[in-house]
Formats: C-alpha cells, sequence, structure tokens
C-alpha cells in the first residue's frame, strides 16, 4: 500500500479535510488500531443487526404458527370435526335448541307440505283410480 493507495481510502471515507489531516499525521500502529477499532465497531453493529433479524424471524414464525392453529380451529368448527371450547359447546347447543323451536313456531308451510298434503294426494289419487276401474259414478 503506497501513499496514493491510502490517500483514495481516506477521500472515500473521511469527509472533513481535518480528520483525514488527523489520521495522516498518526503513526503506522496508531492507524492500525483505529482502522481495527472501526472494523470491532462495524462487526458489532453487523452481530446485532442479525441477532434482530434472527428474533424477528423467530418471531414472525411464532405468529404465522399460532395464527395458522387458530384458522384451523376456525375451519374445523365450521366443518364440524375442531375441537371447541366450553363456550362455543354451549352456544352451538342453545343455537340448536333455539333454531329447533324457531322451526317449529314459524315454518308451518313445510309442516303442511311434509304431513299433511301427502295424505290430501293420496286420497285424490285412490279417488280418482276407484272411479276410473270401477266404472261407475255415485
Amino acid at each position: 500500500m503506497n501513499k496514493d493507495d491510502l490517500e483514495e481510502i481516506l477521500s472515500q471515507n473521511f469527509t472533513s479535510s481535518d480528520a483525514r489531516q488527523a489520521f495522516i499525521s498518526m503513526s503506522r500502529e496508531d492507524q492500525l488500531l483505529a482502522i481495527l477499532g472501526v472494523l470491532a465497531y462495524v462487526r458489532s453493529k453487523l452481530a446485532n443487526l442479525e441477532k434482530r433479524q434472527l428474533e424477528s424471524e423467530r418471531e414472525v414464525k411464532e405468529y404465522r404458527l399460532t395464527r395458522e392453529r387458530r384458522e384451523e380451529l376456525l375451519l374445523g368448527d365450521l366443518r364440524g370435526d375442531g375441537l371447541l371450547s366450553t363456550t362455543q359447546k354451549i352456544i352451538s347447543s342453545v343455537s340448536a335448541e333455539v333454531s329447533k323451536v324457531m322451526a317449529g313456531r314459524f315454518d308451518w308451510g313445510v309442516w303442511f307440505r311434509d304431513k299433511v298434503l301427502p295424505a290430501i294426494v293420496t286420497a285424490i289419487v285412490f279417488g280418482i283410480l276407484y272411479f276410473t276401474f270401477r266404472g261407475g259414478t255415485p
């Protein structure tokens, strides 16, 4: 390394000419110690940055796992095979009972269609068959 190389490095790294002159006026050993001190500082900053990055990656992984577990529970509840908490079990049983009561109270059309209408249609069909094959009208 010659003086020109040193000047180029100093001009890239030192913005003020006073700092550059102070560095040049140091002995070679002091310059080396200053450079090693800067390297130690940079390495420390880099190690701290890597540590924070690893911690954030771990936090993101934990959050993702928690979110996936929560989504699995919610999707399992929608399919009916998920794990239910006590509150969810109570709510599901109460809502089933309420829906039964509401169906019995307000869905008289369904009851008429399922219970009464088949009997009426059967009676009409038997009447038509009777008059068709017996041949006589009363």
